[in-house]
């Protein structure tokens, strides 16, 4: 999965989003040794298995958490259209400089819902909604697609450093962007893909997701990745409370939903996404990638 050979026209179409060497990018996958069950919708790699269907929605959000790099740094984004697919950051870099593509790694431990309550609804524009398993094969040439995600979001204004920069802050954690359409529109959104305890310290989660741009009603430009560390004290946790949180995730394996509909309801369920809607700012949306 680490190591997709290099299929892809130097020039995308605006008009379609059509891919005209993504075959080969599935083939190569498909008959490579890597991984099996690898395919692909518009830059977003797909794993699938028969008889569970989840696996192709978890993956695709997985697959919106999309990195390249080049000697250990980010590689610098593109514009392209479509603005939330690898190809396109591919797609206008040399041939001679590539860079790796570094999904987010498949394998979760079992007691996390990292993804819960995050929806996806693929819908093909003259037929309208698709199941997700259409997506398998080649039924990527016939789509003209919406992509439609159910998430929490957060709205951020951005204060503008200079006519291309601009800062803005997220629960006492800073981020920069770039770009003056961006800067310029003052305003971006935090679209949560994904959200853990991974970060060691006691009650606090990390959101995952992308820092996206609405370029009109409804639909989002993808700008960057990003990773935000909460701390216990925006749900209003004390020292000692999170730190019981944080004992009770190490050492139960496995809660019932009774127990877990209790800890949501005192607002300290980390393990999914609802948990963000007991954060400032943040609400649950449906957005439209473009």
């Amino acid at each position: 999965m680490h190591l997709l050979r290099e299929y892809y026209k130097r020039q995308l179409s605006f008009d379609s989003d059509i891919l005209d060497a993504i075959t080969g990018i599935i083939n190569a996958s498909r008959h490579g040794n890597e991984v099996n069950n690898l395919t692909h919708f518009y830059g977003v790699m797909i794993v699938y298995h028969a008889g569970i269907p989840d696996t192709i929605r978890i993956s695709y959000l997985i697959g919106l958490l999309w990195d390249v790099t080049e000697h250990g740094f980010h590689a610098p984004s593109s514009k392209t259209f479509p603005s939330w697919s690898w190809a396109s950051v591919k797609a206008a870099r040399p041939a001679t400089a590539p860079g790796t593509l570094h999904p987010s790694i498949f394998a979760e431990p079992p007691v996390t819902r990292p993804w819960e309550g995050i929806q996806v609804q693929i819908s093909y524009r003259p037929h309208g909604p698709q199941p997700m398993s259409a997506l398998c094969g080649n039924d990527y040439k016939d789509y003209w697609p919406w992509v439609d995600v159910t998430t929490w979001v957060q709205r951020c204004i951005v204060a503008q450093t200079s006519p291309t920069t601009g800062t803005f802050t997220s629960h006492d954690t800073p981020f920069g962007i770039t770009g003056p359409v961006v800067v310029a529109a003052q305003v971006i959104h935090l679209v949560c893909l994904k959200v853990t305890s991974e970060t060691g310290f006691p009650g606090e989660i990390r959101v995952r997701g992308l820092i996206m741009f609405e370029t009109e009603s409804g639909s989002y430009c993808r700008i960057k990745l990003f990773s935000l560390d909460v701390s216990p004290k925006h749900f209003g946790l004390s020292p000692q409370a999170a730190a019981d949180e944080y004992e009770a995730l190490q050492w139960q394996p496995r809660e019932d939903e009774t127990h877990r509909r209790k800890r949501i309801a005192r607002g300290i369920a980390w393990r999914d996404p609802s948990v963000l809607g007991k954060l400032d700012g943040w609400e649950q949306k449906t957005i439209r990638l473009v």
